[in-house]
């Protein structure tokens, strides 16, 4: 999984990183990293298909 979140684009792991770790709301996320929130959902939905993008095969070779 480590490994595969550093495949994913920076602004994306971040949004990822601060929503799904840390806990912020989408409107806390926006503030900081100085973007709206509907930047956040996009940033989200992209971080979340580009991580499933990466997983699948390894889910599929188990």
């Amino acid at each position: 999984m480590h490994a595969a979140l550093l495949d994913v684009p920076a602004r994306q792991r971040a949004a990822l990183a601060l929503f799904y770790v840390d806990g912020l709301s989408m409107a806390e996320v926006a503030h900081a990293m100085e973007t709206q929130p509907k930047a956040v959902e996009s940033l989200l939905s992209r971080g979340r298909a580009h991580l499933k993008a990466l997983l699948t095969p390894l889910k599929e070779a188990l």
